[in-house]
């Protein structure tokens, strides 16, 4: 198995018994405008975050960890589709948990934030009341267990056959990632019809939002994604750990993390290290579509950065800035943890570019294989 674990009933049961056994979580729901650091209801939106907060840590028994990792995720549902950006929004509210989940943001070991925002036909700002963030906050290591128990049973034939649930899986992947460039860029017809330019162009513009939304589809949350990197009893292999950088599928290795003075150089090798992605795809590589990214953010001897600080002042200016053409093409989510990597010379920050959806149908994918566990449990 990927792991190294031994795929014995025994081993399998625990796994499927550690799904079932959810550990301790704090959720919480906080209701209207959203609002980023510095906007006037800035104050309010902070205090409704705190006392959702409290309320939440009340009911649940939770504790502040004064120095184990967490994971945090943010799930953002608009009624209007002029909100700010996703990376500035996590900021204001991530900074009032703090002493309530956590004491410190560098606490913070996972991030994923997503946002789903109306088209602008359906777009209603006076309903932005209604505006809701979904706010979870556990354990850092109960959040790589059930990414390791998963995988796991994944990994074991019977299981996944019985259940089918990679299977149907893969199956929507191949269908969202089949596509055929000569067929849908042939434009020897086009220009052959005497159909006006703008029937054209809106023609070639939908057939390049096909194209883009099958590349991406392609990119998906695998077991080479796992928070922490390479378990330790994989230690001395760990570098089949490293995602590689792919420009035609939309792997980037950006720089290491920058040390005292070397923001500014750092900024200008990401952005050139972006750019040069979307020249690689020429006309096609501005993406008109909305993304989403899962982001590696290596070890690194010295102060820690806290991650949302990684998200909002490199990597996510570098993305929007070079390889999204706005306002058609967006950050819709993104997941970015922290890994463990072999002592090298350089540790790149990874990010991977999915289509969006993609953490969600991960998260479904983990929920079909817990219900699938309990299923499984109760016949042997």
């Amino acid at each position: 198995m990927r792991y190294g674990i031994r795929g014995e009933f025994s081993g399998l049961r625990l796994r499927a018994l550690q799904l079932g056994a959810w550990p301790k979580r704090l959720h919480m729901r906080i209701r209207g405008p959203f609002a980023q650091k510095g906007h006037r209801d800035a104050t309010r939106m902070s205090e409704a975050v705190a006392r959702e907060a409290q309320l939440a840590a009340g009911r649940s028994g939770w504790k502040p960890i004064p120095r184990a990792r967490v994971a945090v995720e943010m799930r953002f549902f608009s009624k209007h589709a002029a909100i700010p950006a996703l990376h500035n929004l996590v900021k204001a509210y991530l900074d009032p948990l703090r002493g309530i989940a956590f004491a410190d943001d560098r606490q913070v070991g996972c991030l994923v934030a997503v946002s789903w925002r109306p088209p602008p036909p359906l777009s209603n700002r006076d309903r932005e009341e209604e505006n809701s963030v979904f706010i979870t906050v556990e354990r850092f290591a109960d959040c790589v267990r059930r990414f390791d128990a998963c995988h796991a049973l994944l990994d074991n034939t019977e299981f996944r056959d019985a259940n089918n649930v990679l299977m149907d899986d893969e199956n929507e992947s191949r269908s969202r990632s089949g596509w055929n460039d000569d067929e849908q860029f042939d434009d020897r017809w086009l220009q052959k019809s005497d159909l006006p330019e703008e029937t054209r162009a809106g023609w070639r513009r939908m057939n390049l939002t096909r194209l883009q939304e099958q590349l991406l589809a392609g990119n998906r949350i695998g077991w080479r994604d796992r928070p922490g990197g390479a378990p330790p009893r994989m230690a001395p292999v760990g570098f089949l750990w490293r995602r590689q950088a792919h420009p035609l599928r939309f792997g980037i290795d950006l720089p290491g993390l920058p040390g005292r003075g070397e923001s500014d150089a750092f900024r200008a090798q990401a952005l050139e290290r972006v750019r040069a992605v979307s020249e690689r795809w020429r006309d096609r590589g501005r993406l008109i579509v909305p993304v989403e990214l899962d982001v590696q953010v290596p070890e690194q001897p010295g102060p820690t950065t806290d991650l949302d600080n990684v998200m909002r002042r490199y990597v996510a200016p570098a993305i929007t800035g070079e390889l999204l053409s706005e306002p058609d093409s967006y950050l819709h989510g993104y997941r970015i943890y922290r890994v463990k990597q072999a002592p090298a010379k350089e540790r790149p920050i990874s990010v991977k570019v999915m289509s969006q959806g993609a953490i969600q149908r991960f998260e479904e994918l983990m929920d079909k294989i817990s219900k699938a566990a309990e299923e499984w449990l109760r016949t042997i």
